[in-house]
């Protein structure tokens, strides 16, 4: 590298270079590592000598190009630090040199004192150090100067400034839009929630495989709603099918007084010994009083082979008024 500036267009081919020799690296490395896959993989015992010999090439070219891309990467750091370096050089020579600040003249004149006046002020800029010499040791200054520091002096009340004002809560279109959209938003969803009355039942189902290939019917009641329950009567059957007929095997019943809106019950699993591939019917029969009204209902859901570990949910809802 010669001691001139290298060029925009010097060091822009350097870059190109620079990359040029980093692909070339990486398609050496690509290679040098498929050969040594392939050499883990080789049995015959001349395809691993001529793999051998291949992988001794390719890491000859892998460490010929990592030499150059290293070479290239040296060139074009040295130059892209020698650009910085003068233009740094130029932009320094264009820096100007601070003009001295004039000082004021001093105001020269006969000197008018107020008779035992004596000065002892604490926040008080004079405009020259020697000019304030005798005020620090208390000696008596002209009438000029005694306005001048009196028009300097700074209050607290002058420092801290107006008294705060109280800032209060003010309405405006924006807030007032804000307001209506959260109201809008959020309002009917706390009212079906929790204010208007309404009966919302789940039965859930579970038909699932239990320890040593039995099978296992387990449920739950769920109350959604905002109004309680009543009288609850909850009768699941299970039925084979064999040719065509229904075949009782076992059932699962459960009845609660009461049960509270928002509220869940656990009803006890039955379990059974049969044949998993056969086909099943689970009868689900309901009955409760919500509101005033008594609801009666019926699902029927049928379990063909070979399904195991399945859930069913029958829904029940109505309006409370």
């Amino acid at each position: 590298m010669s001691s001139s500036t290298p060029a925009t267009g010097d060091i822009k081919e350097l870059e190109k270079a620079h990359k040029r020799a980093e692909k070339r690296l990486i398609r050496a490395r690509g290679r040098v590592e498929h050969i040594e896959g392939d050499l883990l993989l080789a049995d015959e015992p001349d395809d691993v000598e001529d793999l051998k010999a291949e992988l001794s090439e390719a890491t000859k070219k892998k460490d010929a190009a990592l030499r150059k891309w290293e070479a290239t990467k040296k060139e074009l750091n040295a130059a892209r630090a020698h650009e910085r370096a003068e233009s740094s050089f130029k932009e320094d020579d264009l820096i100007a040199v601070p003009k001295p600040v004039e000082k004021k003249a001093k105001k020269k004149g006969s000197k008018k004192s107020r008779p035992g006046a004596k000065v002892s002020f604490t926040d008080v800029v004079p405009e020259d150090v020697e000019e304030a010499e005798h005020v620090m040791v208390g000696e008596p200054i002209d009438l000029d100067e005694l306005d001048a520091f009196e028009a300097e002096i700074v209050t607290e009340e002058d420092l801290d400034g107006p008294p705060p004002r109280k800032k209060g809560f003010k309405w405006t279109p924006k807030k007032a839009i804000a307001v209506g959209v959260v109201l809008f938003l959020v309002l009917p969803v706390l009212l079906y929630g929790l204010v208007i009355p309404r009966a919302d039942v789940t039965i859930k189902t579970w038909y699932y495989e239990g320890f040593q290939n039995s099978i296992v019917v387990d449920a739950k009641v769920q109350n959604h709603g905002t109004v309680d329950i009543k009288g609850l009567d909850l009768n699941i059957s299970v039925l084979k099918v064999i040719d065509d007929i229904e075949v009782y095997i076992t059932e699962l019943t459960f009845s609660d007084p009461l049960i509270y809106a928002r509220e869940e019950q656990k009803v006890e699993s039955v379990t059974f010994n049969d044949n998993q591939n056969d086909d099943y019917i689970i009868l689900v029969q309901v009955s409760y009083e919500a509101g005033g009204k008594l609801v009666d209902e019926s699902y029927t859901h049928h379990i063909n082979k070979p399904y195991m570990n399945v859930v069913f949910e029958d829904h029940m809802f109505m309006w409370a008024f």
